[in-house]
């Protein structure tokens, strides 16, 4: 660790102070010196000490923030608490968390791509699908989830009958019965296309051209079963998978932990991360792919996932840099659940789910498959809900204001998150009781809970991880200085060409006590530049003009 009165890397000799020798005449000088690794020694020497720098964070904000609250169990319809509370008590789990998000996966999966909500917010429609992780120790009874999602796997499993029994037969019948066509019309050896006319001549290319479409359509459809879900596979197996079922998919894994990796780009070129394709899903929003050997696809996606993990598989996810850049955290309700003590024993009671429950649960979950039959259902917004969404919002906004950067992941998508479990609480009310497709202020409210508590969730989830997050940002950060010879770096250009925001920057200095921020007067005029220096550098910027 570097002693507070210690000399600076880029000071003068000793009983000289700091920025006494940062003049015209030397500044050449003090760059050889960094170029040579002086600064470099310095921050290794800091980063790798057994002391961390000191975080500073609005510590009151953020306990406030991450205090844990029980899953609200009650804003769930009567009947979903009902299988969710069987589900918990059969398979003796700690808490109600993990089958209660569950149902929430499970509802926004069988929804698919069928149902939007317009008015929550102006110009906006939100369709109802969730991405939703959950983390868990082994032996915790990750298994309870199937039992949740049981009547989707139920449904999937006799389309795949029917597929494997009949549907296959007849458009394998449809294909060959098209090429057959197709090649008759097709020039005979003589060179003469077949017809007596140009008309003729004409229509049959025109049919041509339509069965070459239907031929390639069922050369496509044939190569997979039809499906509501699917499990651990790569991006380009999940694009031909959304495609072959009307663009939308339910990806569901017990154990995500290896399609996880695949998405943060664990067999991707340079490991790149490979999640382009979720980001679209989840905003449904055009997605295309151009690649050697498949050709232009060009996709509409909409996703909905239920991930369980381990948890430290779940905090890697949370630490992952580009996870948390380009806004796929933002999109997940994160939960965890662990025993808060002994593990119980098994008592020898026999625990059964009543059939009854799990038939009503069954039925919500049907029902809402059968509504893609007449899809789009168009869920409308009132007045009162709307405002209950910006009051959501302004929430989250206030506390992206007072803690740092890092925690937006946890709130930047608050009230679109609130819109979507609003949206599939107001269509299990619908099938349930007749209900219209329609979000109310108490509908609003019930999503507002579940958010909330979502969102202290993972403000918790990532509050463990901050301190290696904040010495990942802050090491890069001083890598630009000491990639600019210790040479000031001007906010505007962090922000721009770095990624760093000037409130990140902030933070990270007030975390690394060797660098600060000066306002650098411009001699051609015009407003300062606030830029980084290390700290006692703040005179060459002065001079030279370095890094504006």
């Amino acid at each position: 660790m570097i002693p507070q009165d210690a000399p600076h890397p880029l000071a003068g000799g000793e009983g000289e102070s700091e920025t006494a020798k940062l003049t015209e005449s030397n500044i050449s000088q003090k760059a050889d010196d960094v170029k040579g690794g002086l600064v470099k020694d310095a921050l290794d020497e800091l980063l790798g000490a057994e002391e961390p720098p000191k975080v500073i964070q609005a510590d009151e904000t953020l306990d406030a923030a991450i205090e844990a609250i029980p899953f609200p169990l009650d804003a769930l319809h009567p009947q979903v608490a009902d299988i969710v509370r069987q589900v918990t008590d059969c398979y003796q789990l700690p808490s109600v968390e993990m089958p209660a998000v569950a149902s929430l996966a499970a509802v926004a999966g069988a929804i698919g791509k069928c149902a939007y909500t317009v008015g929550a917010v102006r110009g906006h429609k939100t369709y109802c699908n969730l991405y939703v992780a959950m983390g868990a120790p082994s032996g915790i009874g990750k298994s309870s989830c199937g039992k949740i999602i049981q009547p989707i796997l139920d449904k999937q499993k006799a389309m795949i009958e029917q597929w494997a029994e009949h549907d296959r037969d007849v458009m394998k019948a449809d294909y060959d019965a098209a090429v057959e066509r197709y090649n008759s019309l097709k020039k005979p050896k003589g060179g003469k296309e077949k017809g007596s006319s140009a008309h003729s001549a004409t229509d049959s290319r025109a049919e041509m051209a339509q069965l070459a479409g239907d031929i390639r359509r069922w050369e496509f459809l044939l190569k997979r079963s039809p499906a509501l879900t699917c499990g651990d596979t790569t991006g380009a197996a999940l694009a031909e998978i959304i495609e072959r079922n009307g663009e939308q998919i339910f990806s569901y894994s017990p154990d995500a932990g290896g399609l996880i990796s695949v998405a943060l780009g664990k067999y991707s070129k340079g490991q790149e991360s490979d999640f382009e394709l979720q980001l679209c899903g989840f905003t449904v929003e055009p997605y295309q792919e151009s690649r050697a050997g498949r050709g232009d696809k060009q996709l509409v996606p909409c996703i909905s996932a239920l991930w369980l993990v381990q948890p430290q598989v779940l905090r890697n996810l949370l630490g992952h840099a580009a996870a948390h850049d380009r806004g796929l955290l933002a999109r997940f309700v994160f939960g965890e659940t662990s025993w808060n003590g002994e593990v119980p024993h098994d008592d020898g009671q026999n625990r059964e789910i009543e059939d009854g429950v799990y038939e009503r649960w069954a039925s919500i979950l049907n029902n809402l498959l059968r509504l893609r039959e007449v899809a789009p259902i168009v869920i409308y917004c009132d007045e009162e809900a709307k405002e209950v969404f910006r009051s959501i919002h302004n929430e989250g906004v206030d506390l992206r204001n007072e803690l740092t950067q890092h925690y937006d992941s946890a709130l930047a998508r608050r009230r679109e998150l609130s819109i979507r479990v609003a949206g599939g609480l107001a269509l299990v009310d619908m099938v349930v009781s007749g209900n219209k497709p329609r979000i109310n202020g108490e509908t609003a409210e019930r999503a507002k809970r579940i958010i909330e508590w979502a969102q202290r969730s993972t403000l918790r989830m990532l509050s463990t991880g901050m301190e290696s997050r904040i010495s990942e940002r802050l090491d890069k950060l001083m890598g630009i200085l000491n990639s600019k010879s210790g040479q000031p770096v001007t906010l505007r250009d962090l922000e721009g060409r770095n990624g760093f925001s000037k409130k990140e920057v902030k933070h990270l200095v007030e975390s690394s006590g060797l660098l600060e921020i000066v306002e650098v007067s411009n001699p051609k005029g015009g407003r300062p530049s606030a830029t980084l220096c290390f700290k006692g550098v703040s005179q060459v910027s002065q001079v030279s003009q370095a890094g504006t």
